[in-house]
């Protein structure tokens, strides 16, 4: 059996991140990165780093495979979280580089800040309760997770009695990005967001526009619209979404079934107590790594979570279409915990959520969703309690609203996911509705940031970049690109 735990959990979003490695290593840990500036950009290695002198920014650089790409003017990614590490996705942005033919600058805000985060010698502290043998599995549940949290939140505390926080969040990250420019002497870039890094784009091109050549805003938090904050209703929207997808599709395992009734209902007739150790299964070679006894409240966090990417939601209907293998089968979705990532800062991450969203519109809206999904009710539940113990326990009080930020007047493309159930397209739609300089495409089966999820997604961003004022061309995506490929096992006779 091979090792199953290489260093602490961290599942981004709802789910969040307590535990990471206490040093994300920079490309050099030997040597103090290079002041970010004219020269910098100029001169640099495919893969570079700096730091902009006066701040707690780390910049990464990433260049193209051709030097007269270079020419082009160079893309600010902004990344989502808030909290989400750089260092651990180098790869990603190197391919993104090759991949459009461009500079690409990747602010590591939070990678400056890890003494934020939470650290812990013991991984095992970070999984469910997961264990190489059923026997040695255990339930771990609300309070298990109360302990951890207060470990973690009392690192935070003593760091940010020191003062080293006090003004961070999206306006000033956005001040800083600014004189990142002006230092590096760059007249023009494109910015790409995702997530949480829609309302730094915002912020920052509202303040510099005339250097704010395009927006890219993949899967955009919008707390300013209603229906951003009804969790519990988008999960269940996502469902239905992935229903119909199935009905439409011949080799869908699951074409007799609703998602957003027989999944509930089935997740709300399991038991953590009394039910069988779930075997946590490598989902291409079938072999057993680990098992667990997953809670009502997890297997739904799994399931909302199976959403955001086509891969894990095509895994969904062969769940359901088995009542009494669905514990079984949850086992294809658990093994997000066999490989536990370092992706988010925690303290970063509740900080500025909690000093910037109005967390009690948050629980109002997860109340109502209780009422009208009940079945879903451990996981809503646990939202609001996990986010109310994180702001208790930092000591903020939450804003009473979220103002409608300024919306520039620049080029934009907004990127959706049909099956988004964090970022849904109604309500990314309904956000930028008012703009014609802000246009959007919706991609039928996928999920949250989407342009990480296919190629052809990539492109229409490139031809966006190309002729940002153009009427907006056919997308580039095919029905065969966007179509799900929904998983069924296969029986050797």
């Amino acid at each position: 059996m091979k090792k199953f735990i290489t260093t602490a959990a961290a599942i981004t979003f709802f789910l969040g991140a307590f535990y990471s490695p206490a040093n994300a290593s920079l490309i050099k840990e030997s040597s103090e990165p290079t002041i970010c500036d004219g020269s910098f950009l100029a001169e640099s290695a495919e893969e570079a780093l700096c730091r902009f002198a006066g701040s707690f920014l780390d910049v990464y650089l990433f260049k193209p495979d051709t030097a007269t790409d270079t020419i082009k003017a160079p893309v600010l990614y902004l990344m989502g979280g808030p909290g989400s590490l750089v260092a651990p996705q180098r790869k990603r942005f190197t391919a993104l580089a090759k991949s459009t033919g461009r500079v690409i600058l990747v602010p590591a805000v939070a990678d400056g800040l890890q003494q934020l985060d939470c650290h812990s010698d013991n991984a095992a502290e970070a999984v469910w309760g997961i264990a190489p043998d059923p026997a040695d599995a255990v339930i771990y549940g609300r309070e298990q997770h109360a302990e951890k949290m207060a470990r973690c939140f009392g690192q935070i505390q003593e760091t940010l009695s020191s003062g080293v926080a006090d003004t961070l969040g999206t306006d000033s990250i956005a001040i800083q990005l600014q004189r990142l420019r002006q230092d590096m002497g760059i007249e023009g870039w494109h910015l790409f967001a995702e997530s949480y890094g829609a309302r730094v784009a915002l912020a920052l091109a509202a303040r510099d526009t005339a250097a704010t050549l395009t927006q890219t805003l993949d899967s955009p938090e919008t707390p300013w619209v209603e229906g951003f904050w009804h969790t519990g209703e988008n999960f269940h929207a996502a469902l239905k979404a992935l229903s119909g997808y199935c009905r439409d599709h011949f080799y869908c395992p699951g074409k007799r079934t609703r998602l957003e009734r027989d999944l509930l209902k089935g997740i709300a007739n399991q038991n953590a107590v009394t039910g069988e150790p779930v075997a946590l299964k490598d989902i291409r070679t079938g072999q057993i790594d680990a098992y667990a006894r997953p809670t009502r409240e997890q297997l739904l966090i799994s399931s909302f979570h199976a959403l955001r990417s086509p891969a894990r939601a095509a895994i969904l209907p062969y769940i359901v279409a088995s009542p009494d293998h669905m514990r079984e089968r949850f086992g294809l979705l658990l093994d997000q915990l066999l490989y536990p990532g370092d992706g988010l800062n925690t303290g970063m991450h509740h900080l500025i959520r909690c000093r910037e969203l109005p967390m009690q519109q948050m629980y109002r809206a997860l109340e109502d969703d209780k009422l009208r999904h009940p079945d879903m009710a451990p996981f809503l539940s646990y939202l609001a309690w996990r986010q109310d113990y994180a702001c208790r326990s930092l000591g903020v009080t939450p804003p009473a609203r979220f103002d409608t930020p300024s919306l520039p007047d620049v080029p934009t493309l907004v990127l959706s996911g049909e099956l988004d159930p964090v970022t849904p397209p109604d309500v990314v739609q309904a956000a930028f509705a008012t703009k014609s300089k802000y246009a959007m495409r919706r991609y039928r089966s996928l999920g949250h940031v989407t342009h990480a999820q296919k190629v052809c997604v990539l492109k229409d961003v490139i031809s966006f970049w190309d002729a940002p004022k153009a009427r907006m061309a056919r997308t580039a995506c095919g029905s065969d690109d966007l179509s799900l490929r929904f998983y069924s096992p296969v029986v050797v006779r």
